[in-house]
């Protein structure tokens, strides 16, 4: 879990996720925090799919071979069950 800092050591979960509207400043910092790892996660899709698309231009119609190792990277990510949470992963604590 956190420290008394809020830092985790784990990435995403440097600020409480469920913060209080009582304290405006923590509140503010967590939705800031989600905003910022949701960018994150649209741009590495979109960098993603910008390499498929090279890759597809590049070498033809032996894009099935020579682009799978890409391709299947990609769909790992997108197929991820909590790829479009902005909360991270539950822990199997």
């Amino acid at each position: 879990m956190a420290d008394a800092n809020g830092a985790s050591g784990i990435p995403g979960q440097g600020f409480p996720y469920q913060a209080s509207k009582e304290d405006p400043v923590k509140f503010l910092q967590s939705q800031e925090q989600m905003a910022r790892e949701l960018e994150i996660k649209v741009q590495t899709v979109k960098l993603m799919q910008e390499e498929i698309k090279f890759c597809y231009r590049k070498n033809g119609v032996n894009h099935y071979q020579a682009c799978k190792e890409v391709t299947s990277k990609y769909m790992a990510y997108i197929r991820d069950p909590h790829f479009n949470w902005i909360k991270p992963a539950p822990s199997d604590e």
